[in-house]
């Protein structure tokens, strides 16, 4: 954790040690590290590092992407997190709420838009 929280410049991480090998962080903040340290293995970490998710909420980019693409369409769009990564980080974490510590689901990283822009 110390590692990747000094190589991770996107923003600070926000985490508390708790003991016993367990820390609390936000959820933005577990998805970096997650997503990050303990997907492509040491030789992939470097460029793994300096990627960022959690960036906005799906709700935050439809109203970006309404502003930024004016008389745009939004005909559907979809977050989901990319197969393959419950099944391999369950091997090595416990992803729990730390409200009543029960088993979550690890958050979606990432969201496809079909858009549809007429042309003037």
């Amino acid at each position: 954790m110390k590692r990747f929280t000094n190589d991770f410049k996107g923003r600070q991480i926000q985490l508390k040690y708790v003991g016993d090998g367990h820390v609390v962080l936000p959820l933005d903040d577990a998805m970096e590290f997650l997503y990050t340290y303990t997907w492509g293995g040491e030789d992939a970490y470097d460029r793994e590092v300096k990627e960022q998710f959690g960036i906005m909420t799906l709700h935050e980019y439809l109203l970006y992407l309404k502003s930024l693409l004016k008389g745009a369409h939004i005909l559907k769009h979809e977050n989901y997190l990319q197969e393959g990564y419950h099944y391999f980080l369950s091997k090595k974490i416990d992803f729990t709420d730390a409200v009543d510590n029960r088993n979550i689901r690890l958050p979606d990283s990432k969201a496809m838009f079909v858009i549809e822009k007429t042309i003037d």
